[in-house]
């Protein structure tokens, strides 16, 4: 019997994987608890191993305009509409307590970004 999905996502990168949580979490107009990732390579996630050498650098609580290259109007208007997003909070609430080094760079506690690539493949 074939199986039938209410949501495909094509990329199984970190966008795509955290899309995934997302919807099965049911905060989203299209939520549903059949996703179907569809990833060419034979992994998903595998930059998301590759970052802060293993570790899993997340984030950087330091962050600003200042360090972003791009368009200058489209980094000003995704910050001011994301300043209210506590991605500590939300990654925690997952499974996936943070630690901060001193210059800023956020990491799993563990400091195995394998483990958090485990935790949101298993989210359910």
């Amino acid at each position: 019997m074939q199986k039938i999905y209410n949501t495909a996502i094509i990329g199984g990168g970190a966008a795509g994987l955290m899309t995934a949580v997302e919807l099965t979490r049911g905060n989203s107009a299209l939520s549903g608890d059949e996703v179907l990732i569809l990833e060419r390579m034979d992994r998903v996630g595998k930059k998301l191993i590759a970052t802060g050498n293993g570790q899993g650098n997340l984030m950087n609580r330091n962050f600003s305009a200042q360090f972003y290259h791009g368009d200058k109007d489209f980094i000003d208007a995704f910050i001011a509409n994301t300043i209210n997003i506590d991605l500590e909070k939300y990654l925690s609430e997952l499974g996936i307590p943070l630690c901060t080094l001193k210059d800023g760079k956020m990491y799993p506690l563990s400091r195995q970004a394998s483990a958090v690539l485990d935790i949101i493949r298993a989210y359910r």
